[in-house]
């Protein structure tokens, strides 16, 4: 039997705990990326839908007259266009119709980019690309169309209107969804509960308008966009959680 004497067996028992508090701060810091709701199918071909749009609706940053996008991309616009035009489901043709919307309404306020094809061996590869990737995102919309209801939903915003309130709604929403912890020793779900919950109030006073359906959209949109690509996590901050919540709730 091994005897330690009162003292030592204090100093020992101490030494292990703050050993443990140790690890347990260390692994109570960490900031992996966090895992994401399920995400919607039909989502998932909105976005398709997009893809197809952007590189169809992309034009060079500096004007490449040899490689005038809308001529070197035309077949494969007519693809596109055929595709839109040969939808049978009422389903199929309002999604694609809304990521249409998202697009244009992107380009229309200068967020959807350009090429930058003032090199002609870049612009012929970026043209490439723009060819390859539309008509990838056409093959994905085929491939993804049996998620999609048969039958589009009751819509009663004009287009213009529906595109910029889903814009704002993803604006409000993807925040509260982050792809890493904001704060040390404090779950989001209780930093966000704030903020969801004034967000939650706003959808609520949407019901039995137009307005409804369009959040629900650009939500399930943004909680797609934010699951997507490879996140490395900076260290969470370490200030008190409570300010972190104030913010989110108030920028709500």
């Amino acid at each position: 039997m091994i005897w330690i004497n009162g003292s030592r067996f204090w100093l020992m028992f101490g030494v292990v705990a703050l050993a443990i508090t140790g690890i347990w701060a260390i692994m109570a810091d960490s900031n992996e990326p966090l895992s994401e709701p399920p995400v919607d199918p039909v989502a998932v071909y909105r976005s398709a839908a997009r893809d197809a749009y952007e590189y169809a609706l992309q034009e060079s940053c500096e004007p490449y007259l040899r490689l005038e996008r809308r001529t070197v991309l035309a077949a494969e616009r007519r693809v596109l266009d055929g595709y839109g035009a040969g939808l049978e489901r009422t389903g199929l043709r309002f999604n694609v119709a809304v990521a249409r919307a998202d697009v244009e309404l992107a380009m229309q306020r200068g967020h959807l980019g350009c090429w930058a094809d003032d090199d002609p061996a870049f612009a012929e590869a970026h043209v490439d690309m723009a060819k390859r990737g539309l008509l990838r995102a056409v093959a994905n919309l085929y491939r993804l169309e049996h998620a999609v209801p048969e039958a589009a939903p009751i819509d009663t915003i004009p287009t213009a209107v529906a595109a910029d309130f889903r814009s704002k709604t993803r604006d409000l929403v993807e925040p509260l969804h982050p792809r890493c912890r904001l704060v040390s020793f404090q779950k989001d779900d209780r930093v966000l509960a704030a903020a969801r919950e004034r967000v939650r109030v706003f959808r609520s006073s949407l019901n039995d308008t137009g307005y409804a359906l369009h959040f629900d959209i650009a939500e399930s949109d943004a909680v797609l966009a934010r699951s997507r690509g490879v996140v490395e996590c900076a260290a969470s901050r370490s200030v008190p959680w409570q300010g972190v919540s104030a913010e989110y709730a108030n920028a709500a």
